[in-house]
């Protein structure tokens, strides 16, 4: 039977950092998903700074079916991921027309199977969300999954949204262009949408694992990564820190009320160390008052200031751009 995706276009967007032999066992797989729905597709490679072209060669060489073009699109200097995902989005919104954009990191940590699944996703809820492939079970270290939970849990109470989502996503075409001018897109491409209030949905799917290379991924990368999500809501962040903050105020306030009483009203002699945690954790809960106040009026009088605009300004950030297949 003929695909509901028949003729459709889709545009692939990853980014790469001396990353190519993964990106050229990756393309035949992504291609191999796609062939079957009938889609044209163009690769857009964000090459964020390399300085290691061992296996670029490669790509010239593939033997593809639905992708029909493989562009690389080289950065000045090491951006990292989410600024070269968002420069590579602007470019796209610039320069191509397509019905859906496709993002996928290309270290094989997004597995290519689900990229149907993905589509058909998007196609079904009418191409009016952005469709997120949630990680539902992940493939890292006990220690990592720990930590992973807890800065999932902090960002839910905070923000109201779940981050278990990263690049791998699809975009109806439609939304490409509005999309590249979300400013917050500069530090985290989830959280940015979630932000933006743009539609989003997610479907279930399963962390791969990296084949080729080493990740550069390390942990002051990671913290960086999470920060950078909490930055996107640094003013609602700090709106409910001071929220709750006041409210413990409050209740140790009327805790050491309480203890006052017992100590005259009641006839108790001494509270001894009690009366004294009371005190101690008062002066602190009042010291992450002041810093969420600082942090609140940081956040609101960053609005003064012009943002940087992915569509306006990704032009900067781009040395040259190259066709890389067909060779």
């Amino acid at each position: 039977m003929p695909s509901s995706f028949a003729g459709k276009s889709v545009v692939i967007l990853t980014a790469q950092y001396n990353d190519w032999v993964s990106l050229a066992h990756l393309l035949p797989l992504i291609d191999e998903n796609l062939a079957p729905l009938g889609v044209k597709a163009q690769v857009v490679v964000m090459d964020d700074g390399s300085i290691d072209s061992g296996g670029r060669e490669l790509l010239g060489g593939l033997s593809l079916k639905a992708i029909e073009s493989i562009e690389e699109v080289v950065l000045g200097d090491n951006q990292g991921n989410q600024r070269a995902m968002a420069i590579g989005m602007a470019h796209v919104a610039e320069h191509y027309n397509c019905d859906y954009l496709l993002l996928i990191d290309s270290d094989f940590e997004d597995n290519p199977e689900y990229i149907p699944q993905l589509l058909e996703a998007c196609r079904s809820g009418g191409d009016k969300e952005i469709v997120f492939a949630e990680r539902s079970k992940r493939s890292e270290g006990m220690v990592f999954l720990f930590f992973y939970k807890l800065y999932q849990k902090i960002y839910k109470a905070f923000t109201r949204h779940n981050i278990a989502v990263g690049n791998f996503s699809v975009v109806p075409g439609h939304l490409i262009r509005r999309l590249a001018h979300v400013g917050e897109l500069w530090n985290h491409l989830p959280a940015s949408i979630m932000r933006s209030g743009l539609p989003f949905s997610s479907i279930p799917t399963l962390r791969g694992k990296r084949l080729y290379g080493k990740s550069s991924m390390n942990l002051v990368r990671l913290v960086v990564h999470a920060f950078s999500a909490f930055s996107v809501f640094a003013d609602v962040f700090a709106v409910r820190l001071i929220l709750w903050t006041l409210g413990l105020v409050f209740l140790f306030v009327l805790g050491g009320v309480a203890l006052v009483g017992l100590k005259f009203g009641a006839g108790v002699a001494a509270l001894g160390w009690p009366s004294q945690m009371v005190g101690l954790l008062l002066v602190i809960l009042l010291q992450v008052l002041g810093m969420s106040v600082i942090l609140l009026f940081l956040a609101l009088s960053m609005r003064l200031k012009p943002p940087m605009i992915p569509a306006h300004d990704y032009g900067k950030f781009i040395y040259e751009v190259n066709r890389l297949y067909p060779s």
